[in-house]
């Protein structure tokens, strides 16, 4: 999971799109990137009983 928290500590709110850049110059595919950016991040909040998502 990518931080991209900007409340405390170092952070960079731009992490993500960065690191999305990145990935396609490295030759990632758009499937890998999303596991990444999307997927992983969906797959552990959604253990929570209160999380809730809405596309």
């Amino acid at each position: 999971m990518l931080n991209s928290s900007a409340d405390w500590g170092y952070s960079d709110p731009l992490l993500v799109p960065k690191t999305v850049t990145n990935m396609r110059l490295a030759g990632f595919s758009k499937e890998e990137i999303e596991k990444v950016v999307f997927h992983n991040p969906y797959n552990f909040y959604k253990q929570s009983p209160k999380f809730t998502f809405e596309a």
